[in-house]
Parts: structure tokens; C-alpha cells; sequence
């Protein structure tokens, strides 16, 4: 805590041992830019690993898209052909 903010305080009302006690608290609970920073280097590594494991899943859906569209093409002309069949069958 800084002397001006002991002033403050000070002049505010506050006792000699309610600021120091104050001051006490915010050493303890508060945290520096080099915490912040150690803090959220793994946080950087897994928001990574997610962003990989996404552009995995996005070409894992292309393929799957793909293979469906096959998938429609092959099931249409079966049906054209069965359909063929059934026509073929029945005006002979």
C-alpha cells in the first residue's frame, strides 16, 4: 500500500492499526504482474492444444461431408435403378 494511501486513510478516520492491518490484508491477496503471467502460460498452452484439436475436427468434418454427399449419390441411383426395375417389371 502506498504512503499516500495510508494518508487517505489516515485522514479518512481510519487508526494506525485498522491501515496497517488493511495493508497487511492486500499484500496477501494481491497478486503482481509476473503471477498474472505465470498464471496464464498454461492456460496459453491448453487454449493452443484446443485450437489444434479444433482444425482437427474441422478437416474430420470435411471428410464426413464428403463421404455423405457420396453417400446421397450412391443411395439416389439405387433408388433410380430399383425404381427402373419395378417399372420394368411391371409393363412387360
Amino acid at each position: 500500500m502506498s504512503a499516500s494511501a495510508v494518508l487517505n486513510l489516515q485522514k479518512a478516520g481510519f487508526s494506525t492499526e485498522q491501515v496497517e492491518a488493511l495493508a497487511a490484508f492486500l499484500d496477501t491477496q494481491a497478486c503482481s504482474k509476473s503471477d498474472l503471467i505465470a498464471e496464464t502460460a498454461p492456460m496459453k498452452a491448453d487454449i493452443a492444444v484446443l485450437k489444434a484439436d479444433v482444425a482437427v475436427l474441422k478437416t474430420d468434418m470435411s471428410k464426413v461431408k464428403a463421404e455423405l454427399a457420396t453417400l446421397r449419390w450412391m443411395v439416389g441411383f439405387l433408388l433410380a435403378m430399383s425404381a427402373a426395375i419395378m417399372v420394368k417389371l411391371f409393363t412387360s
